[in-house]
């Protein structure tokens, strides 16, 4: 696939509520995840295919999710990378209280896979 072939099938998936279903069939088993998490240090840093759907996967343990939204990709000036923006409307299982987040993804991609995304969250 493509990058652009690959963005697409991203933003297809997650617009219809099947994000998990990307670590199947879009990610290299090698995939280095770096996620913001709204601090001004090092952003976290996880790299492996399993231990990166681990942390989607528990994310949706903590969450229900009302809606999500992809818009892309954007591709840009190098021809292995695009990006998505997400749009999350979810409430947390914990304390029920229900939120809508920004995320902005700049994925990298060679042979047909997603080999590290790099996730902005939007801070107001």
């Amino acid at each position: 696939m493509t990058t652009h072939e690959v963005g697409r099938e991203m933003v297809q998936l997650c617009s219809t509520g099947r994000s998990l279903d990307a670590f199947d069939s879009l990610y290299s088993k090698e995939v280095v995840s770096i996620q913001s998490d709204g601090t001004d240090g090092p952003a976290p840093y996880t790299k492996g295919l399993e231990d990166v759907r681990g942390l989607s996967v528990s994310w949706f343990e903590s969450y229900d999710l009302h809606s999500e939204k992809a818009t892309g990709p954007f591709l840009g000036p190098r021809d292995d990378q695009f990006i998505a923006l997400i749009e999350i409307d979810a409430s947390s299982k914990e304390t029920g209280e229900r939120s809508q987040s920004s995320l902005v993804v700049l994925y990298t991609v060679a042979d047909g896979k997603i080999v590290r995304e790099e996730l902005f969250s939007h801070m107001p």
